[in-house]
């Protein structure tokens, strides 16, 4: 479709002075909107009080009016410009709130002026809260049972029809919550709801039923007028109902919603906009999920361009503001090219690979005497954004950009001990400090059932929680005893297969296989990496003409649900035992391959003998199975051979590419139970007794294991006889060595997983107790660990509390041991299509997508989460610098963590690193870019307090240099320059 071509001259409206709710998110969307309306041609006209942003600047208007934001000066200006429409939608509350007072007293009308990208009747249904509440019971939405209050004399009525307190308080056509609150008794109904009706334009506030510890969920929706609808992002809330989704941590993409229930919310969320009205541009709707019963609730939808509208633009790379801009004008979702690919339309929706994380930024320490406790009222002043390919990564990198000299969740040597029972009083009140808090009463021994019962918060995100401090446990050398429980996932926990070269190939097929067993599964490292070609195999299936040099080995068994009778069972017990003390270990590719030649000859006796009625026992079951382990052969293993006895499988691979032993326990469960009950007609899991979580938990300790001694090989001693993991019964892994004496015994705590026969047919040696991340003797991190905390997002600073060091020699031994941040591309499609503008974030992986470049480069560090006293002044500057820099040729390099700054667009600068404005992460960027120099002075405070830092680095410190900016900031020196310059000064003196 077309643009309008009627529209010749534009209005826009901004958002007025910063407020909490309203930052420096809309002069980014403003920014936007003025370039992209500009673009096609159209008159910009735009009117704003506020000095400080960017989108006064005169280039980005042809007339700017710096003037406040009322009715009376609007119209004046209309009469004076004479444009033909208006756009209210990217202005915030404030624009919204004036062109419905303009369309009501009759303004519009007596202009000839229309409403573009939403017009009055959908912004009343979206923003008046009866006339929403209707809307959605019209297309069959779930709302919370609610009332309107109009007056104080109608509470009593709502109280009697919704039936209990606690009540939810919401005026409407307010910003932020602003007014609203939770009531618990009729006193505080009183007093909240006369607040709430003073504050509201029409006086008027919805009282709902509680939600309070419901899950909270965001979509971010643009539709155009062909009624294409597209999901921007999704995002859901770390806090549950109850605490303002301003003030809470946000995670994009949602991490706790099925698929189903999150295409039932995506659908919901198209009948929501569809009924409101929003014909052309962007809104944010607001859902709430029950925890136990998966009810789902419309809360409220914004119909513009909201706070969380410039998250989802920096989460996903997708310009929701300069988007909206062009369908106002009549453009359609498919004719708006994806500036980052280039190729794909506005229709294709964002797909990342990569996790986000929106922490709030508080600053109650500025004012003591507030109340601290966050409810349905906005309180928090800023915000930070971290990228990472894990949860734990973005979570980390998001606490260490806030500016509150915390360096990530805990070990940073910034926590008070608290007593748990003043944990779990500050639990229970949503606070500022609550995830901290978390962290501490994990550490204090509280569960994750005790945790979630006081925050509401989802057991996923504790369970992350309490991985983070596990680790951390372990890196303050916990006791060996405490076995981590890192793993629920490969990929989302950041562990990837490694390689390794022929040395360590030699070195590691010297050590005898490690074996962790469990109720379902049996799996043995057979204990090299690679073989020499010279002894290569020819497979018997004929898939393999020899093992690469790469590529970990296992023999794994897979016991299957429906088990074998014990009579039937117990004999091969024995004869396996037998088997086992003519063949101890370590074992050799030459033995596998035997083992697996006697599993042939044992399943053609069993079948033959009739025996039970095993699952397998049946050909077509055994064909599914048999289907399942080629379906992904070659893709992400190479098998030598495989066996389906009645009620096991046993399978001899080798893993290749990108994919790790995690991985294909993954596609060998879901695929075969996927399988064998559509074809079979049953229903059943693939496992026996254990969670799937158990199984590739235990899969990462294997791997932890035999890393460990392949690294290790004098510690070799140190392998484990057993630990015990919590929550379920034994973890036996089992090792030998090559000297009896170097072995320690020790006596077993719990009852051994192993059977009698199989523990009488290990070697006369035994192995001693250690868990995967047990620290070597001295203490020192080594490679692997150190690689393994960075993927949790560890930073520099936490590692050096832990180990008693600096952040300098932590970098230092990181860089010696080829541990730096890879960069990554954020391009709204996962990699499947190229991406043109070089927007960054920095992970530990392989693969490093930042593009080289010729050009002299400059880097401008950022201001970091605004708070009171630096804001979006700041930003303005960086801004600013980076335009002047660009026109005088070199490349600029811009590293910010605010999502809501236009620093932070991907256009602004040639190089965009969403990164923490710490010393480790700035020096990472410097080391991988090699810039001339670098600006300090544009980002106010944040960036001023690393240029020391830098400096002593060898960083080049561009513009005011470090003495300089020492003699500014300290109040001594500052005081000695005036009285050698012979300046009077007050008298003054510092106390500490």
């Amino acid at each position: 479709m077309p643009r309008n071509n009627e529209l010749k001259k534009i209005l826009l409206i901004g958002s007025g002075p910063i407020v909490i709710g309203q930052g420096c998110e809309f002069d980014y969307s403003g920014v936007q909107a003025c370039k992209a309306l500009r673009e096609e041609g159209y008159e910009v006209v735009l009117v704003n009080s506020n000095p400080a942003t960017i989108m006064t600047d005169p280039e980005f208007a042809d007339r700017t009016y710096v003037e406040p934001i009322t009715p009376e000066v609007i119209e004046a200006i209309m009469e004076r410009e004479k444009p033909n429409a208006i756009l209210p939608t990217l202005g915030g509350q404030t624009a919204l709130n004036a062109a419905m007072e303009l369309n009501r007293n009759g303004a519009l009308a007596r202009h000839s002026v229309k409403l573009i990208g939403a017009n009055a009747q959908a912004i009343a249904k979206g923003e008046d809260r009866q006339l929403f509440k209707e809307a959605m019971l019209r297309i069959g939405l779930d709302v919370p049972r609610s009332g309107i209050a109009r007056s104080l004399a109608d509470l009593a009525r709502i109280v009697a029809e919704i039936g209990t307190f606690p009540l939810i308080i919401r005026p409407a056509f307010t910003l932020g919550g602003t007014g609203g609150g939770i009531a618990y008794n009729r006193e505080e109904l009183d007093e909240i709801a006369a607040r709430g009706l003073d504050l509201s334009p029409v006086r008027e506030v919805l009282i709902e039923e509680s939600l309070v510890g419901w899950k909270e969920f965001e979509l971010e929706v643009m539709r155009d007028r062909m009624d294409n609808c597209v999901v921007v992002c999704s995002i859901e809330n770390f806090d549950p109902m109850g605490v303002h989704t301003g003030d809470s941590i946000t995670v994009a993409p949602v991490q706790t919603l099925t698929d189903k229930e999150y295409q039932m919310m995506r659908d919901a969320a198209f009948a929501v906009i569809r009924e409101i009205g929003v014909e052309t541009g962007g809104s944010n709707i607001q859902f709430a999920v029950h925890p136990e019963n998966g009810r789902m609730v419309v809360i409220e939808m914004n119909p513009r361009v909201s706070r969380s509208s410039a998250l989802a633009s920096k989460a996903t790379g997708f310009p929701i503001a300069k988007i909206a801009a062009k369908l106002a004008v009549g453009y359609t979702l498919d004719e708006i090219k994806n500036d980052i690919t280039r190729e794909t339309p506005a229709c294709f929706e964002p797909t990342i690979d990569y996790c986000v994380v929106k922490v709030p930024r508080f600053t109650f320490e500025k004012f003591p005497q507030a109340d601290a406790t966050l409810t349905t009222r906005m309180k928090s002043v800023g915000e930070a954004m971290a990228i990472g390919r894990t949860f734990k990564e973005a979570l980390q990198k998001a606490l260490r950009s806030l500016e509150i000299k915390r360096f990530g969740l805990l070990g940073d040597g910034a926590d008070n001990d608290v007593d748990l029972e003043t944990l779990r009083l500050k639990l229970a009140i949503p606070n500022a400090e609550r995830i901290f808090y978390i962290a501490q009463a994990f550490q204090k021994g509280a569960s994750i059932d005790e945790v979630y019962e006081l925050t509401k918060i989802d057991r996923w995100f504790l369970q992350n929680l309490a991985q983070i401090v596990e680790k951390a446990r372990f890196l303050e050398n916990a006791p060996p005893s405490r076995a981590p429980r890192d793993v629920s996932s490969a990929r989302k926990s950041g562990f990837q297969p490694d390689s390794a070269d022929e040395h360590l190939a030699r070195q590691v097929a010297n050590q005898p296989p490690i074996r962790t067993q469990t109720n379902s599964t049996d799996i043995v490292d057979l204990g090299f990496r690679g073989l020499d070609p010279q002894q290569a195999i020819v497979q018997k299936r004929g898939h393999l003409p020899h093992w690469e040099q790469s590529g970990a080995t296992y023999f794994v068994t897979f016991r299957l649900a429906d088990s074998l009778p014990a009579d039937v069972l117990t004999p091969w017990k024995d004869e396996r035992a037998a088997w086992l003390k003519l063949h101890p270990q370590p074992w050799d590719w030459k033995t596998a391959r035997e083992y697996m030649r006697k599993f042939e000859e044992e399943r053609e006796h069993w079948l033959d003998q009739g025996h039970g009625s095993c699952l397998l026992r049946e050909p077509q079951a055994a064909a599914i199975v048999a289907e399942s382990l080629d379906h992904f052969h070659q893709q992400r293993y190479l098998i030598d051979s495989y066996v389906v006895m009645p009620n096991h499988v046993h399978v001899l691979f080798k893993l290749v590419g990108e994919h790790s032993l995690v991985d294909i326990l993954h596609s060998w469960k879901s695929f075969t139970a996927n399988v064998l009950n559509r074809k079979m007609n049953r229903e059943g899991a693939v496992w026996m007794h254990e969670s799937f979580d158990t199984i590739v938990r235990d899969a990462e300790h294997l791997r932890v294991c035999r890393d460990y001694i392949a690294q290790n090989p004098k510690k070799a001693h140190l392998a484990p006889d057993e630990f015990v993991l919590e929550r379920r019964d034994v973890l036996v892994i089992e090792g030998e060595t090559r000297s009896d004496a170097s072995c320690l015994t020790r006596p077993s705590r719990c009852q051994p997983a192993l059977t009698a026969e199989e523990q009488d047919a290990r070697q006369p040696s035994e192995a001693s107790s250690f868990t995967s991340d047990t620290a070597p003797a001295d203490g020192a991190l080594e490679r692997e660990q150190l690689l393994r905390a960075k993927k949790f997002g560890f930073s520099d600073r936490q590692l050096a509390v832990a180990n008693g060091a600096t952040g300098t020699k932590i970098r230092a031994l990181r860089k010696s041991l080829g541990i730096i941040p890879t960069y990554r591309l954020v391009d709204t499609c996962a990699a499947e299509f190229e991406a043109y503008t070089p927007y960054y974030y920095s992970t530990y992986g392989d693969e490093n997508e930042r593009r080289e470049s010729d050009k002299r480069k400059i880097m401008i560090l950022g201001g970091g989460p605004n708070r009171i006293g630096q804001g979006i002044e700041f930003d303005y500057c960086c801004v600013h610098a980076a335009f002047a820099l660009r026109e005088l040729g070199f490349e600029t390099i811009m590293v910010n963590s605010n999502p809501e700054t236009v620093s932070t667009d991907y256009d602004t600068s040639d190089k965009l690193y969403f990164e923490p404005l710490t010393l480790e992460d700035v020096l990472n960027i410097y080391d991988q870019e090699q810039p001339e120099g670098v600006f300090v002075q544009f980002g106010g405070q944040t960036p001023l307090n690393l240029a020391s830092g830098l400096k002593a680095a060898g960083v080049p410190i561009l513009g005011t240099q470090t003495e300089s900016i020492e003699t500014a900031e300290d109040r001594k020196l500052f005081a000695a320059m005036l009285d050698k310059l012979g300046l009077r000064q007050t008298p003054n003196g510092s106390a500490t």
